[in-house]
């Protein structure tokens, strides 16, 4: 597997080498990395989850593969061009991501079956198609911006990433409001990787807590739920 990965990562160049280098960086400490499906599994967090990774890399889709499932949305066209070209040859290489809290979205390969069914049982990458038919709606990008991808700006709020023709990048706020822009997609996956390993370790410590109370509260409710033994009485 070891050695499958390292193949894998040498086809990220360009502008997708910021994603290699995270990873190798990763594996300089961390070289707990396993294979499920057509995803590479890097450096486990079971303090987030028990199957939970710093990062999840899915292998690229044939060209096959990428026009069967376009052909879902010939009654619904995704609202850009954009995957036809340029994002169209990131899934030849990478169908999706997430390193530490930053997705990229990409094609779920059930969804490339005949029929294409959801299937939740596997991991797999969050859904492009979805994404440019119904979740972009709440950013109000531009009609030209193709929405690839997310990740927190505060517990409560998502950003939102927008590719344009132009091949640059904006991070839009709920609503539209521009969070940041990038010239080109390396800038904007440099940037934007660098500010989610920063806070990592802090969201990883806030899972811990968080499941470590949630446990808590299901073992209440289940001691609660316990029939009360009562003594004999005489």
């Amino acid at each position: 597997m070891k050695e499958q990965l390292v193949q894998f990562l040498a086809r990220l160049e360009g502008s997708l080498r910021p994603i290699c280098n995270a990873v190798e960086q990763l594996l300089s400490v961390d070289t707990e990395t396993t294979e499920e499906n057509d995803a590479f599994l890097i450096s486990r967090r079971p303090k987030i989850a028990p199957q939970a990774y710093a990062c999840v890399l899915y292998r690229g889709l044939s060209e096959v593969n990428i026009d069967r499932y376009l052909q879902k949305y010939v009654a619904a066209p995704m609202r850009s061009s954009v995957l036809t070209d340029s994002y169209r040859e990131v899934l030849r290489v990478l169908n999706g991501a997430d390193v530490y809290q930053l997705s990229l979205f990409g094609v779920p390969p059930s969804m490339c079956a005949d029929p294409p069914l959801p299937n939740r049982r596997v991991r797999q990458p969050l859904d492009i198609g979805e994404a440019n038919t119904s979740w972009f709606t709440r950013y109000m990008p531009a009609p030209n911006h193709l929405h690839f991808g997310s990740g927190p700006f505060s517990p409560n709020e998502n950003l939102g990433y927008f590719l344009s023709v132009d091949g640059s990048v904006k991070s839009l706020h709920v609503g539209g409001t521009i969070f940041n822009a990038w010239g080109t997609m390396r800038e904007f996956l440099e940037d934007e990787i660098h500010r989610y390993e920063a806070s990592f370790a802090e969201y990883e410590e806030s899972m811990f807590l968080f499941r470590q109370e949630l446990e808590r509260t299901e073992a209440e409710k289940r001691a609660k739920r316990r029939p009360k033994k009562h003594g004999l009485v005489r």
